[in-house]
């Protein structure tokens, strides 16, 4: 995947390893040896998963189903800022973004917790924009997961990486202002 992505986006430069979620806890020294997580998981980023608030491509594949998620998530009040700021200021590339057909069709619409107050300066644009009261602007899909083993797997990520680009860019092109 880090590979198919890196066709989009070059500046990708993290190896699998950077990646990948641990699928075990540190179980040496513990009674209970069950795993930590009953998924594997990889953040495709800049980053990897270092990182989760930096927009990204993450997915994790668990027996029963295949989640897709992308946006920033765990934003810090810092970058929040700065994604507030640039909503505010391109309010159209933003709404183009998630209003996106293909955007629509798999994910939705963006999610995350809301301030219950929007900050000062941001208050006017929100009856406009009501996201920019968002403290993280991520999606989410999810799908059965009986295709984990079959070779199109590849090509259902691809799409859905493919269809939370834009907002990923407009998020990105935020942060590198």
């Amino acid at each position: 995947m880090i590979k198919r992505i890196r066709k989009y986006e070059p500046t990708i430069a993290i190896k699998p390893a950077d990646a990948i979620m641990r699928i075990n806890k540190d179980i040496r020294f513990s009674k209970d040896k069950t795993p930590y997580n009953t998924h594997v998981a990889a953040n495709i980023s800049v980053y990897g998963k270092k990182d989760k608030s930096y927009p990204g491509f993450y997915f994790q594949l668990s027996n029963d189903k295949i989640e897709m998620f992308g946006g920033a998530y765990m934003v810090e009040t810092p970058t929040l800022l700065i994604l507030r700021t640039n909503i505010a200021k391109n309010l159209s590339g933003f709404s183009a973004a998630y209003n996106d057909k293909n955007f629509k069709q798999k994910f939705g619409t963006i999610q995350g917790e809301k301030h219950k107050r929007v900050p000062e300066e941001f208050q006017s644009i929100a009856a406009k924009e009501p996201l920019i009261a968002n403290k993280q602007f991520y999606y989410k899909a999810e799908i059965k997961g009986d295709i984990i083993t079959k070779n199109e797997l590849a090509d259902t990520l691809m799409d859905y990486y493919l269809a939370g680009k834009k907002l990923n860019d407009f998020l990105i092109a935020a942060l590198k202002k």
